[in-house]
């Protein structure tokens, strides 16, 4: 699939001027930011920064994640409309990727619900054991794409076990807020624009301080 994504980008040479922007997101938040879309009912990595930590969250563009398990997946599902979503939703197979995915419908919707409400996706184990990931979409050339912050849920404390005191700070249990300020932050300016961002822009600001 690294072809497909590879066809993907040279189709779209705007790609190159995200780069920056998803590097900038990367340093800030020392974890690794993901470009991906909506591609045959799953989700194609487009873009990979993956982060400096030497435990982190891997992948490569190219990549094909489940609609239903994956941060950008939901965010992606959130952008619909209620009644295409619905569609989509009874539709899509909810396979268990770990024990934390979600494989009721009912459940899902409610929690796709909960995205679209709040402008952005959570997953905690969900699509890759004790890995957290935030996701924002945004909205150039008339497409919608996923931006997404993912690493290790619970960091660890440098002797290979889990620390119980956060380490990092962007990607804990309560912090999806603070991820999908650095992200609306990031895009902000017009070249991408945030579809379903609720986040106030003091909040973006202080938030890059």
């Amino acid at each position: 699939m690294y072809d497909v994504a590879s066809a993907i980008a040279a189709s779209e040479p705007w790609l190159r001027r995200i780069m920056p922007r998803l590097e900038a997101l990367r340093d800030q938040t020392q974890e690794t930011a993901i470009l991906g879309k909506e591609q045959g009912g799953r989700v194609i990595y487009l873009a990979v920064l993956e982060g400096p930590q030497n435990i982190r969250y891997t992948a490569r563009p190219g990549d094909l994640k489940p609609l239903h398990s994956s941060s950008i997946g939901k965010t992606l599902l959130a952008t619909m409309k209620p009644r295409v979503r619905a569609d989509v939703l009874a539709k899509l197979p909810l396979d268990a990727m770990t024990d934390a995915t979600i494989t009721d419908h009912v459940r899902l919707a409610e929690e796709i619900e909960r995205s679209a409400a709040r402008g952005y996706s959570i997953t905690r184990g969900e699509n890759v054991a004790d890995v957290m990931a935030v996701a924002m979409p945004v909205k150039f050339a008339g497409d919608t794409f996923g931006i997404a912050v993912a690493g290790p849920h619970a960091p660890h404390d440098g002797t290979g076990r889990r620390s119980s005191t956060p380490a990092r700070g962007h990607l804990q249990t309560n912090s999806g807020g603070l991820v999908s300020e650095l992200i609306a932050t990031a895009f902000e300016d017009g070249v991408l624009h945030c579809h379903a961002c609720r986040v106030p822009r003091s909040a973006m600001r202080s938030a890059m301080r």
